[in-house]
């Protein structure tokens, strides 16, 4: 995947509707798949764009910053029920037409580092 040795998988998971429940399980997501994947960096939106709130970004200037961390990714893995929530919607088809990676939850993102990029289920290493 990345050509510079660690790759960045951007987390995408809905936020709109109950705000701080919904940041809390993206963060246990985003938690749980970086203790498995140490060598991997997660971005997990909902806490790297937190400040935005305080400095009142409107949501075009926000989703802009996400696009971009999108582009700057090596991957999307859509979360939680991502079908229904605008934002994420907005991402998935970003990602897919700057021809990302894309998995529908953390389930499709763990076969995939088994199945097509190398990593051993046991140790999450990449075979050589």
């Amino acid at each position: 995947m990345s050509r510079f040795g660690m790759n960045v998988f951007y987390i995408s998971h809905p936020y709109t509707g109950d705000e701080d429940k919904n940041r809390v399980k993206a963060i246990y997501l985003a938690a749980k798949l970086a203790a498995k994947y140490p060598q991997i960096v997660f971005i997990n939106p909902l806490a790297a764009m937190y400040h935005t709130m305080t400095a009142e970004l409107d949501y075009d200037t926000i989703m802009a910053q996400c696009k971009e961390l999108i582009r700057r990714s090596d991957g999307v893995i859509m979360m939680g029920n991502w079908q229904e929530s605008k934002g994420c919607n907005m991402e998935f088809d970003f990602a897919v037409k700057n021809r990302k990676f894309v998995w529908n939850g953390a389930d499709e993102f763990e076969k995939a580092m088994a199945d097509e990029f190398g990593y051993d289920e046991e140790t999450t290493e990449r075979r050589e």
